[in-house]
């Protein structure tokens, strides 16, 4: 899954202060808010709220300072989606900030295969309400006619890679959304 088409996309409330491949962000590298215990697992979001079950939550190996971890989640109904979701805690806002633009330079063009094919990613617009946010949609649908949107945002020190399949920017705008809600009221 990858991509990103925000046609229409809501935008993201802003809370009271409180693995991937590499486009540069526009915010300046600010002293961060954000817990110092906070934790890639514990960022994940929760998608339940909107249908969706956690199939799966672990924890990546990572060099020392960085924390990732990923889950995967389904939801149901007549247009079953597909979501993934990568937290990446970094030990420092500015050093977050540095690798957000190699993170959204390489899931823009990912290597041929991590979706089962070349997904000839395309720009689309980004979510708004984020410190740096870069969006792509795949070009091509699979043998099903499903789709990929990514989602790569940095919030503070957090970057996440999101991705969400299926047929429709209606039915993944949502989606898409919530991700991005959930983990921004948890680092903020």
């Amino acid at each position: 899954m990858g991509g990103c088409g925000g046609d229409g996309s809501p935008g993201l409330p802003t809370p009271t202060p409180g693995g991937s491949p590499a486009a540069s962000g526009s915010a300046s590298p600010a002293a961060s808010t954000t817990p110092a215990v906070l934790t890639a697992l514990n960022v994940l979001p929760d998608l339940a709220s909107i249908g969706f079950v956690r199939q799966s939550a672990e924890k990546l190996p990572a060099p020392t300072g960085l924390d990732i971890a990923f889950a995967v989640y389904q939801g149901g109904g007549a247009a079953p989606l597909t979501a993934r979701a990568e937290v990446r805690v970094y030990p420092t806002e500015a050093i977050a900030h540095q690798d957000f633009a190699a993170q959204a330079e390489g899931w823009r063009r990912p290597p041929p295969g991590v979706f089962g094919g070349d997904l000839a990613n395309a720009d689309a617009p980004a979510l708004p309400g984020l410190d740096d946010s870069r969006a792509y949609l795949s070009g091509k649908g699979d043998a099903q006619g499903n789709r990929v949107w990514t989602d790569v945002y940095r919030i503070g020190r957090v970057i996440v890679v999101a991705h969400v399949l299926g047929k429709d920017e209606k039915a993944a705008a949502p989606v898409r959304n919530t991700v991005a809600v959930s983990i921004k009221a948890k680092v903020q």
